[in-house]
Protein backbone atom coordinates (compact mmCIF):
# COMPACT_ATOMS: atom_id res chain seq x y z
CA UNK A 1 0.00 0.00 0.00
CA UNK A 2 1.29 3.20 -1.03
CA UNK A 3 0.30 6.35 0.65
CA UNK A 4 0.05 9.46 -1.32
CA UNK A 5 1.28 12.49 0.49
CA UNK A 6 -0.42 15.56 -0.63
CA UNK A 7 0.76 19.11 -0.52
CA UNK A 8 -1.87 19.74 2.11
CA UNK A 9 -0.37 16.99 4.26
CA UNK A 10 3.10 18.53 3.89
CA UNK A 11 1.72 21.97 4.68
CA UNK A 12 -0.06 20.62 7.77
CA UNK A 13 3.13 18.87 8.90
CA UNK A 14 5.19 22.01 8.33
CA UNK A 15 2.60 24.06 10.22
CA UNK A 16 2.79 21.56 13.14
CA UNK A 17 6.60 21.77 13.18
CA UNK A 18 6.35 25.55 13.00
CA UNK A 19 3.98 25.59 15.99
CA UNK A 20 6.31 23.31 17.95
CA UNK A 21 9.26 25.57 17.13
CA UNK A 22 7.27 28.59 18.34
CA UNK A 23 6.42 26.72 21.56
CA UNK A 24 10.07 25.79 22.06
CA UNK A 25 11.08 29.38 21.32
CA UNK A 26 8.64 30.60 23.99
CA UNK A 27 9.96 28.03 26.47
CA UNK A 28 13.55 29.09 25.72
CA UNK A 29 12.54 32.74 26.27
CA UNK A 30 10.93 31.72 29.57
CA UNK A 31 14.12 29.95 30.61
CA UNK A 32 16.15 33.02 29.59
CA UNK A 33 13.87 35.22 31.72
CA UNK A 34 14.25 32.87 34.69
CA UNK A 35 18.05 32.82 34.24
CA UNK A 36 18.05 36.63 34.15
CA UNK A 37 16.00 36.67 37.36
CA UNK A 38 18.49 34.32 38.99
CA UNK A 39 21.35 36.53 37.79
CA UNK A 40 19.65 39.56 39.32
CA UNK A 41 19.17 37.71 42.62
CA UNK A 42 22.81 36.57 42.59
CA UNK A 43 23.90 40.18 41.97
CA UNK A 44 21.77 41.29 44.92
CA UNK A 45 23.40 38.66 47.11
CA UNK A 46 26.84 39.75 45.88
CA UNK A 47 26.02 43.36 46.80
CA UNK A 48 24.87 42.31 50.27
CA UNK A 49 28.01 40.22 50.76
CA UNK A 50 30.14 43.21 49.72
CA UNK A 51 28.31 45.42 52.21
CA UNK A 52 28.89 42.81 54.92
CA UNK A 53 32.59 42.67 54.05
CA UNK A 54 32.82 46.45 54.42
CA UNK A 55 31.01 46.32 57.77
CA UNK A 56 33.27 43.54 59.00
CA UNK A 57 36.35 45.53 58.02
CA UNK A 58 35.00 48.63 59.76
CA UNK A 59 34.22 46.56 62.86
CA UNK A 60 37.69 45.03 62.81
CA UNK A 61 39.22 48.51 62.78
CA UNK A 62 37.00 49.52 65.70
CA UNK A 63 37.86 46.36 67.59
CA UNK A 64 41.58 46.92 67.04
CA UNK A 65 41.21 50.53 68.25
CA UNK A 66 39.40 49.33 71.36
CA UNK A 67 42.03 46.64 71.98
CA UNK A 68 44.80 49.22 71.67
CA UNK A 69 43.17 51.96 73.76
CA UNK A 70 40.82 50.33 76.26
CA UNK A 71 41.92 49.42 79.76
CA UNK A 72 41.45 46.01 81.23
CA UNK A 73 39.48 45.33 84.38
CA UNK A 74 42.72 44.81 86.34
CA UNK A 75 44.20 48.06 85.02
CA UNK A 76 41.02 49.88 86.00
CA UNK A 77 41.12 48.40 89.51
CA UNK A 78 44.78 49.38 89.85
CA UNK A 79 44.09 52.94 88.72
CA UNK A 80 41.07 53.24 91.04
CA UNK A 81 43.19 52.00 93.94
CA UNK A 82 45.81 54.67 93.17
CA UNK A 83 43.15 57.39 93.00
CA UNK A 84 41.55 56.17 96.24
CA UNK A 85 44.94 56.27 97.98
CA UNK A 86 45.59 59.78 96.69
CA UNK A 87 42.19 60.95 97.89
CA UNK A 88 42.77 59.33 101.29
CA UNK A 89 46.15 61.09 101.57
CA UNK A 90 44.56 64.43 100.72
CA UNK A 91 41.71 63.91 103.19
CA UNK A 92 44.25 62.95 105.88
CA UNK A 93 46.14 66.13 105.03
CA UNK A 94 42.98 68.21 105.42
CA UNK A 95 42.18 66.50 108.73
CA UNK A 96 45.70 67.32 109.92
CA UNK A 97 45.28 70.93 108.80
CA UNK A 98 41.94 71.09 110.59
CA UNK A 99 43.49 69.76 113.80
CA UNK A 100 46.32 72.29 113.49
CA UNK A 101 43.79 75.03 112.83
CA UNK A 102 41.72 73.91 115.80
CA UNK A 103 44.82 73.96 118.02
CA UNK A 104 45.86 77.37 116.75
CA UNK A 105 42.32 78.67 117.24
CA UNK A 106 42.35 77.48 120.85
CA UNK A 107 45.71 79.22 121.30
CA UNK A 108 44.40 82.43 119.78
CA UNK A 109 41.29 82.28 122.01
CA UNK A 110 43.47 81.84 125.11
CA UNK A 111 45.70 84.70 124.01
CA UNK A 112 42.65 86.87 123.41
CA UNK A 113 41.28 86.02 126.83
CA UNK A 114 44.63 86.93 128.43
CA UNK A 115 44.72 90.18 126.47
CA UNK A 116 41.17 90.98 127.56
CA UNK A 117 42.14 90.39 131.23
CA UNK A 118 45.13 92.69 130.81
CA UNK A 119 42.95 95.33 129.14
CA UNK A 120 40.41 95.08 132.02
CA UNK A 121 43.23 95.53 134.55
CA UNK A 122 44.51 98.52 132.62
CA UNK A 123 41.00 99.95 132.40
CA UNK A 124 40.54 99.50 136.18
CA UNK A 125 43.97 101.08 136.76
CA UNK A 126 43.18 103.99 134.42
CA UNK A 127 39.67 104.36 135.93
CA UNK A 128 37.53 103.53 133.10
Amino acid sequence: MEENITLKDVFTAVQGVKDEVRGLKNEVQGVKDEVQGVKDEVQGVKDKVQNLKELVLANQESIEFIKDNAVTKDEMKEELTKVRNEITEHVDGFVGLYKDHDTELATVILRQQRQEKKIKKIMVHVGM
